[in-house]
């Protein structure tokens, strides 16, 4: 089960886990047990891994390495067929047990308002904690996933940015048709407004002007706007400087 489910998270690659975050102390890193990384044919890290009591060592693909820590890397589009994978993998990892947090690193341009609404409403509906870390950029749906998280456990990397902006579809077909598609999209639209609202703690009549042209935020400022919780970081390092 694992295997099939961290399958879905592979991409073609070299990341490796981010240091700043290992030592922030507040979303933990993998508990190493795996002593080498390498780098299989289609550039997929692997690591080494070893069972508890066990004496022998496998090889798995970084992904699922993570998914046993209960940590999922969010990359791509947030498509049906992806976000019902995540959703699956959240399932399952909440199955487990409720007591340990899961972990949404994410990093995606979004993708179709209905799919990232039934992720978000699965964060919001099982019983385990989820940690948000923005990595990179947070578009659209990934905004949204971004803010639902549970409280004081949504974080970002400094020079993360976020795009919020209203849902868009092309309207086609008989007058009647029209009416009713019109009628649909402005329901997802005030669903979507009171979704950021509830998540930011920002007034819904805020939340639809701001929302009226496609709006960017830095790290900073999708703190200031409710979006996270906190900026990691990176420690200090001697000598250097941090940009």
């Amino acid at each position: 089960m694992v295997q099939t489910l961290a399958a879905a998270f592979l991409i073609h690659g070299t990341s490796q886990c981010n240091p700043s975050l290992r030592r922030s102390g507040h979303f933990g890193a993998p508990r190493s047990t795996a002593r080498t990384l390498y780098m299989a044919p289609i550039g997929i890290p692997k690591v080494e891994y070893r069972a508890p009591g066990s004496q022998r060592s496998d090889w798995e693909d970084i992904h699922t390495r993570l998914y046993r820590e209960r940590i999922l890397f969010v990359s791509q589009k947030l498509d049906d067929e992806y976000v019902n994978i995540l959703i699956s993998a959240l399932l399952c990892l909440d199955n487990e047990t409720h007591e340990k947090p899961i972990t949404l690193y994410i990093n995606s341009q979004g993708g179709p308002i209905t799919a990232g609404i039934a992720l978000f409403d699965t964060v919001k509906h099982i019983k385990s904690k989820v940690a948000t870390i923005n990595v990179g950029f947070c578009g659209a749906t990934a905004s949204l996933l971004l803010g639902s998280g549970t409280p004081g456990m949504r974080a970002a990397l400094p020079h993360s940015r976020v795009l919020m902006h209203q849902p868009s579809g092309a309207l086609q077909g008989s007058a009647e048709q029209l009416k009713n598609d019109a009628k649909h999209l402005l329901d997802v639209k005030k669903l979507l407004h009171s979704l950021y609202s509830r998540v930011t703690k920002q007034p819904v009549d805020k939340v639809t002007a701001d929302l009226e042209r496609d709006n960017f935020m830095s790290a900073e400022e999708s703190q200031q706007y409710g979006l996270i919780d906190r900026i990691i970081q990176p420690s200090e390092k001697a000598g250097e400087e941090n940009l």
